[in-house]
């Protein structure tokens, strides 16, 4: 198999068998109780995907970028996933302070962090952060087409089977409105370009 090249070189006569722009999402949850999402607290990402269906999770392998592909990592989308059922007790408040009351990270190789900031930043121009049709506010967080996408110097690569994580995390307690919420699931998506090396 030829090496994985640079993303720079972007040209295919280089050791490329083709590239596309590929999506990666995975999905874990908030704990809630006693009308709060404890200090602490965190959802894990791209790391514990083995036990998770289709719909939850589309990344192959535990911690590690599939072999044979190397990826630039162009946008980062975050959602409260709408059919998760707990999702019919938030409140307009409850979504705007989960979502600037959490923090998003992304490691590369462990310990070498690539990206941090608030939830609220990242959200998902398709999905948004968004309480159901039965509140008084179905949208407070409706993002844009633009929202979340990484500036030309600030993209993050990776290459083939090189580690990769991500955490949502509550640094303060966040109080909920209802003592019925149990947890919170969030979606985080990468929006990639992903490059496979000739076979």
């Amino acid at each position: 198999m030829a090496g994985i090249i640079p993303r720079g070189s972007d040209t295919l006569d280089l050791g490329i068998d083709n590239t596309a722009w590929w999506v990666y999402w995975d999905r874990d949850s908030l704990t809630a109780a006693s009308n709060s999402i404890a200090a602490g607290d965190q959802a894990d990402y791209f790391t514990q995907t083995n036990t998770k269906t289709s719909i939850q999770t589309n990344w192959p392998t535990n911690g590690v970028l599939p072999k044979g592909f190397a990826i630039t990592i162009f946008r980062i989308r975050c959602a409260i996933v709408a059919s998760n059922v707990e999702v019919s007790t938030l409140t307009a408040n409850d979504i705007m302070d989960i979502a600037n009351g959490s923090v998003v990270e992304v490691y590369r190789n462990v310990t070498d962090l690539v990206l941090q900031a608030p939830l609220a930043m990242l959200a998902d121009p398709m999905s948004g952060l968004y309480t159901p049709l039965t509140t008084s506010n179905q949208l407070t967080q409706p993002g844009s087409p633009g929202l979340g996408t990484l500036p030309d110097f600030g993209q993050i690569e990776l290459s083939s089977e090189e580690a990769i994580s991500a955490r949502i995390y509550v640094p303060t307690a966040i109080t909920t409105t209802t003592s019925s919420l149990s947890s919170v699931t969030i979606q985080m998506a990468l929006d990639t370009k992903r490059w496979k090396a000739v076979s």
